[in-house]
């Protein structure tokens, strides 16, 4: 028996670099990367107004203390045109990494959208909803703040501590020296923090991010959580996981307190060593009055690796954990584009199972074990059985969303690798038990998937539903919004629309196919959900006058007592009485219930007006 081993979430468990991190990002970025260029170049003409605005502030308290008249008009203009060019370079570079940030981390977002679209359905459940939220929402904002804000911040600190030491060791290395004494040893105690930091912070994201997935369960199953008085329960798992991570950030906010005050520390204590032997200096005549104000100006720039750096480079580590939770997305596995899209061939069964066995992956038990049976064009089938039978499991696999460990499913004589999923899709529509509807007007629902639909055959599609009269009562007809989850509109009205969409999509697929076939639209019927316990399903079935067959797992054994309903069958195999009337009450929408899924693979779908027929509701 094959078994699947479970696939490694898309999470990097690796201590996330920055370099690859920034790489990774500068991929996204594409050609908007010169932003970012251009913001380093302007860190290197910022660090070199610095430096000029310095000399020149020695040279102007030189000349006062000189009473050089001359000197100092001469040089009061350079010195403000310098300060209004680093103004202006600053300011620059601020614009620049602000777009930078802000339309690289749009990119990335749209990239993880369209990756997590295309998804395989194994990759879509190996993490909650809620992680991938909080990935999107913490994270991503995480990310825009480190390559808006930090990052640049670090580089422009960096160059500027570069230049300005270069210039302090040009005019007096000794007292250069002074200023930079103690850095090797802060650097030593800001690496060790700066690796706790990220891993503390990793820790809390992903904490904050299972408290996400409570919230989102709560508000989605809403309805459960107060029909079985779950309020108390939901609201301590909450507080439990949100306590887990407040233990975290005051780890953090400790790790970074400690790392702020070595680097205050470390940054204060080189302006007492200047300002005491510097002074010293110019009482002596070693140096100028005005290079010890030089050196004092620029050792705000030198003493940022001690002060600043501490911080930021926690900061940094904080924020680059995020960004590859974020990046860690777009390694999601995708479902295959190959394949192709073929007619529909008469000459085989629409849906054929040919001794499939499946084991979803991680698990050791098979969800099917050798099925095997045939649906013929036009044929109606119902597949009943107890939960964990196999039914959805079917569809999972005839829809390729999993390939099956043995054996083959065919769709018109063609293996399912052979067809393009897209292609193969297009022939399925689908009719849940569990209905719903996205956050758009209720025309936006109906829309979905083919926005040229005009109202004409949209609201035709509502009325084949008995969906038209409902959605006119609404307070703003078509155009009422749906709401969240569909919490405006009742079950049984979600159904209709989704028949409704069921039905159009159809159209709209066989118009583009142009096939035809005399097969006319049902008779109005009333959205139902499938039965919840055997026999009610048996009763179901049978009330409906299902006329071919019922596909039955487990070989379970439905009572059977109506001359005009399903009997027993070769084969576990439920089917019709002779003489069963299925025109008036048969349905002829999917319908998928806990016990139940009624298919009609392949039929075709007359439009009331335009004559052109379509493929089928199938599930």
């Amino acid at each position: 028996m094959a078994t699947h081993a479970a696939p490694q979430q898309a999470v990097s468990q690796a201590r996330p670099s920055v370099l690859r991190v920034l790489s990774q990002l500068l991929n996204v970025a594409g050609r908007r990367s010169y932003l970012l260029y251009l913001s380093a170049v302007s860190s290197l003409l910022i660090s070199v107004a610095a430096v000029m605005s310095a000399d020149l502030t020695a040279k102007l308290t030189n000349s006062m203390l000189a009473r050089d008249f001359s000197a100092f008009m001469n040089l009061i203009l350079p010195a403000v045109l310098i300060r209004v060019f680093h103004a202006l370079l600053t300011g620059l570079q601020a614009y620049m990494n602000g777009r930078f940030g802000h339309e690289t981390t749009e990119d990335l977002r749209q990239s993880v959208a369209r990756r997590l679209s295309m998804a395989t359905a194994q990759a879509a459940s190996q993490e909650h909803s809620g992680q991938t939220l909080s990935r999107l929402t913490n994270d991503l904002g995480s990310t825009q703040s480190l390559v808006q804000s930090s990052l640049p911040g670090f580089f422009t600190g960096c160059v500027q501590a570069a230049f300005a030491l270069a210039y302090m060791l040009w005019k007096h290395w000794v007292l250069a020296l002074v200023a930079v004494l103690g850095a090797p040893a802060v650097f030593m105690i800001v690496r060790r923090l700066s690796g706790s930091v990220m891993n503390i912070s990793r820790e809390g994201q992903e904490t904050l991010a299972k408290a996400n997935e409570i919230a989102t369960e709560s508000l989605s199953g809403a309805e459960i959580v107060r029909s079985f008085g779950l309020r108390q329960t939901m609201l301590e798992s909450y507080y439990k996981r949100t306590g887990e991570w407040l233990g975290i950030m005051r780890r953090y906010s400790t790790m970074a307190t400690l790392a702020a005050a070595v680097g205050f520390g470390a940054g204060f204590t080189p302006f007492i060593f200047i300002f005491g032997i510097g002074g010293y200096m110019v009482l002596r005549g070693d140096i100028q009055m005005g290079v010890l104000f030089a050196f004092l100006e620029l050792l705000n720039y030198v003493s940022f690796p001690m002060e600043r750096l501490p911080r930021l480079l926690a900061q940094i580590a904080a924020e680059t954990a995020s960004a590859q939770r974020v990046i860690d997305l777009l390694d999601t596995p995708i479902e295959r584009k190959d394949g192709a899209d073929f007619s529909p061939d008469p000459r085989y069964p629409a849906v054929e199972f040919r001794n499939v066995t499946f084991t979803y992956p991680g698990s050791s038990q098979p969800a099917l074990s050798g099925v095997s049976f045939k649906v013929d064009l036009g044929e109606t089938v119902a597949v009943v059985g107890s939960s964990g039978s196999g039914k959805s499991t079917l569809f999972r696999l005839l829809l390729g969303d999993y390939e099956p460990d043995e054996g083959e499913v065919l769709v018109f004589g063609r293996d399912l690798r052979e067809w393009s999923l897209t292609a193969l899709r297009s022939h399925f529509s689908y009719v849940g038990q569990t209905t719903y509807l996205f956050p758009f007007s209720v025309r936006e629902n109906l829309r979905l998937g083919d926005e040229a639909l005009d109202d004409d055959r949209l609201q035709a599609a509502a009325r084949l539903a008995q969906a038209d009269g409902f959605v006119r009562s609404l307070p703003q007809g078509y155009d009422t919004p749906a709401g969240e989850l569909g919490n405006r509109i009742s079950g049984g009205g979600e159904t209709s629309f989704w028949i409704s969409q069921c039905y159009w999509s159809l159209w709209s697929t066989q118009s583009r196919r142009k096939t035809r076939s005399p097969w006319t639209p049902p008779q109005a019927h009333n959205a139902q959900e499938g039965p919840r316990v055997p026999q009610a399903a048996f009763r179901w079935l049978r009330s409906r006058h299902i006329r071919d067959r019922v596909r039955q797992f487990l070989h379970q054994r439905l009572p059977c007592s109506n001359a005009h309903g399903p009997h027993q069958g070769h084969n576990g195999v439920l089917t019709a009485a002779p003489g069963a009337d299925n025109s008036a009450h048969g349905r002829r929408h999917p319908v998928h219930g806990p016990l139940g899924v009624l298919v009609r693979p392949f039929a075709r779908v007359q439009h009331p007006q335009d004559g052109e027929r379509h493929p089928p509701c199938t599930v």
